[in-house]
């Protein structure tokens, strides 16, 4: 049967450690044991807000790795949605595993899903408990995601499945020894990194239709997938914002396109100081002494006793 093409992309670069049917027969061994947990730990990367990849590492909480993987995330750029695609890449290939070697996980199996990202992991586990989307929850942000997420391992087991948070990046922090979640996750944080420099680190501001998906809103040809109300909002006023600007200042048309709005974005984002000390400095209305001894009010007269 031949994948959507998303799904081909997202299952590309698989690197199998143990093939298929050697996984299942591992698990249907292993799996019986009460301390045994199939870890699947994924990590997403954004460079500068543009490319998205993710990692991926499926093992045993014996130290085995079982498979690695790594690839791309398509739509509005976050370090957020490149770790749900991670985590959506992870549950696609556990679902594959099964209907490859068609045969079914051990009953007890227990899997546990990592990542470092809270915010999804606690998406992902108040998803757990309601059967139905609700409209306000298809407004979070990269909810297709999300949604698609949730739906793959329901298709495998409805119970022995956890969502958990790890704390990254603990080999900068830490000298003592590592647990085998964390060494994963270091492992896939590599692998993000590796695919941009070693496959590509294309921008892929358009998103696919998913089994769950019904629609996705674009903006100026861009996917767009969460704070519908303030991009709707820019997207009105801006070109009136525009005119504004070319007629206060006396620019050309040309001469606004020409300004990197996307990079004084981010340079107002960073900005130490408060939004009302950085209007002042872009618009030149800092309270220096020539504006203080223009505005200031005439002093009071003091009282002289003849």
């Amino acid at each position: 049967m031949l994948l959507p093409h998303w799904e081909q992309e997202l299952l590309q670069h698989i690197n199998w450690i143990l093939e298929p049917f050697e996984i299942m027969h591992y698990l249907h061994k292993q799996g019986s044991s009460e301390d045994f947990r199939l870890l699947i730990v994924s990590d997403g990367s954004s460079i500068d807000t543009t490319a998205m990849s993710f990692g991926l590492v499926i093992g045993s909480s014996s130290n085995q790795i079982l498979l690695e993987a790594m690839g791309p995330a398509w739509g509005q750029p976050s370090s957020h949605r490149a770790e749900c695609t991670g985590c959506l890449a992870g549950a696609l290939i556990i679902q594959h595993l099964s209907k490859f070697t068609m045969q079914q996980f051990p009953e007890n199996l227990q899997f546990k899903i990592l990542s470092d990202n809270q915010g999804m992991i606690k998406s992902l586990t108040q998803r757990r408990t309601y059967s139905h989307p609700y409209p306000n929850s298809t407004l979070n942000p990269d909810w297709e995601l999300l949604e698609e997420i949730h739906h793959t391992y329901q298709s495998v087991t409805t119970t022995g499945l956890s969502f958990e948070w790890i704390r990254g990046h603990q080999d900068r922090t830490t000298l003592a020894s590592l647990s085998v979640e964390a060494k994963f996750n270091i492992r896939a944080d590599h692998l993000a990194g590796d695919y941009c420099v070693m496959v590509e680190a294309r921008v892929r501001p358009q998103s696919p239709i998913m089994t769950q998906t019904k629609c996705v809103l674009y903006l100026q040809e861009k996917a767009l997938h969460g704070h519908y109300e303030s991009a709707l909002r820019r997207s009105v006023a801006e070109p009136e914002f525009f005119q504004y600007l070319q007629k206060r200042h006396g620019w050309s048309s040309t001469t606004t396109t020409l300004i990197d709005w996307e990079l004084f974005r981010k340079a107002a984002r960073n900005f130490p100081s408060t939004d009302i000390h950085l209007l002042k400095l872009v618009y030149d209305k800092l309270p220096t002494n020539n504006l203080i001894v223009t505005f200031a009010p005439n002093p009071r007269p003091s009282n002289i006793s003849a």
